[in-house]
């Protein structure tokens, strides 16, 4: 008997409606882009995700995203 692998979120498709919240959350932040695939693109570290507001929720509370945040930052303009 196989293992079932576990099932991904699908991507929502490009004729069904995003909420307006998402698409008012990534408009306003910067680090954040919808590419031609339909997904969410993170400008800093390249991360792709279906685009839901619960992806949207926990990718701003992850690791790498921190670490993409601190690692933007010149700290010599403030010496």
């Amino acid at each position: 008997m196989k293992a079932k692998k576990a099932s991904k979120q699908p991507t929502p498709s490009k004729s069904e409606p995003l909420s307006s919240k998402l698409q008012k959350l990534v408009k306003e932040n910067d680090h954040f882009k919808f590419i031609e695939t339909g997904k969410i693109k993170c400008i800093l570290t390249g991360h792709e995700f279906a685009p839901t507001l619960d992806n949207y929720q926990k990718y701003l509370k992850s690791k790498s995203y921190k670490k993409g945040i601190e690692g933007q930052f010149d700290i010599s303009e403030y010496e």
